[in-house]
């Protein structure tokens, strides 16, 4: 990711992209708790599309950017294409599926095929989806509504322990349910990932919160102060719905 600094390096920066280019500028506060849980998920995505420009910009403290952007609050996220300052999309909040999608959908050409993606192995397919936020649930039906007495379990534990967290409702995809009884070894759901790593079962989550254990796992940010949200929703979760 670029760091910019000053407006000039912001106008440097644009003018050297391509007219069909991808840019994501990302406006963040040091104050922010949901800033510090994007950033992280903003390394992520760095890493995985390399054709797309990620460029941080410090909202309070770099003049003459913020003001060239329909930017509010923070954390928020402003897709361009090539040199251009006109939005072709825009993200607000801590939602890191939808600022997948709205990537996803922007950074390739609408002509492209999507056989490819079609074949794509499982296996690749399920290592993003395990990594597409720093805390992922695989559940039975969403968290307002719980399709199993396990996943509403956990749920209400995500909840007391105040977790910043996406989920995948399994029932709505066969592949991604069979493949990761595979993939991690683990023929029950839910399933809690931490930075892309199986934690377990709601027993195991229960267990770690009881011991004192589960926020030590937890990335830094993740975890919610009293009376914050995770969004303008009020939620504390966001729903990743395909990999």
């Amino acid at each position: 990711m670029l760091v910019v600094a000053t407006k000039k390096e912001h106008d440097k920066a644009l003018a050297a992209r391509k007219p069909d280019a991808l840019t994501v500028l990302y406006f963040w506060a040091d104050w922010s708790d949901e800033c510090k849980q994007m950033t992280s998920v903003m390394q992520v995505l760095a890493k995985d599309h390399s054709e797309v420009a990620f460029l941080t910009v410090e909202a309070e403290s770099v003049d003459g950017v913020a003001d060239l952007y329909p930017i509010e609050e923070v954390p928020a996220f402003i897709l361009l294409k090539g040199s251009s300052t006109k939005p072709v999309d825009v993200i607000v909040g801590a939602n890191p599926p939808k600022l997948v999608e709205a990537i996803k959908k922007h950074s390739v050409k609408k002509t492209a095929a999507t056989k490819t993606e079609s074949k794509e192995d499982i296996n690749t397919r399920l290592s993003k989806l395990v990594n597409a936020a720093p805390v992922m649930l695989f559940m039975k039906g969403s968290p307002e509504n719980a399709r199993c007495k396990f996943s509403k379990k956990i749920v209400g534990l995500l909840k007391e322990e105040k977790v910043i967290y996406s989920y995948f409702d399994i029932l709505t995809d066969e592949e991604v349910r069979q493949g990761l009884k595979t993939f991690s070894n683990w023929k029950t759901f839910p399933q809690l990932y931490i930075k892309g790593k199986l934690v377990g079962g709601v027993d195991v989550v229960a267990a770690h919160i009881e011991e004192g254990e589960f926020r030590d796992l937890l990335p830094k940010g993740i975890t919610l102060h009293i009376g914050k949200s995770a969004d303008t929703t009020g939620m504390n979760f966001t729903r990743i719905v395909q990999g």
